[in-house]
């Protein structure tokens, strides 16, 4: 998961910290200048600057977008194969856990047992 929020971060950043600050700056004048056009198309009744502002914000936000969904896929396939491999030790009985359990503890008590004798 932390990995995958990495590569997205990664994408984001783009390389360099200039060229994240100049490709927000452009993302926020294009969303304020879409914002004006939109106040304006409203009273004159006119709609091609808004596809075109729509546009443009598609492709600056492609890479980001794009990493986003890999992100979100890769994150419910790790998820899908983890669910698998783990579903046969959910479906164990109650008297194998308890056999297990004790026998991990077993070197534990042993290794305790063997301290406290010679030392």
């Amino acid at each position: 998961d932390n990995i995958i929020n990495a590569l997205q971060y990664a994408v984001h950043l783009r390389g360099s910290v200039a060229k994240t600050a100049v490709h927000l700056g452009t993302r926020a004048a294009i969303k304020m200048s879409k914002k004006k056009v939109e106040t304006s198309e409203k009273t004159s009744g006119n709609k091609p600057l808004n596809k075109v502002f729509d546009i443009v914000d598609k492709v600056t936000s492609f890479p980001e977008n794009l990493a986003k969904k890999v992100g979100a896929s890769a994150k419910k396939t790790i998820d899908q194969k983890l669910s698998q491999n783990f579903s046969k030790y959910a479906e164990r009985p109650g008297l194998v856990l308890v056999y297990l359990s004790l026998w991990s503890i077993l070197p534990a008590i042993w290794l305790t047992a063997i301290t406290t004798l010679i030392g």
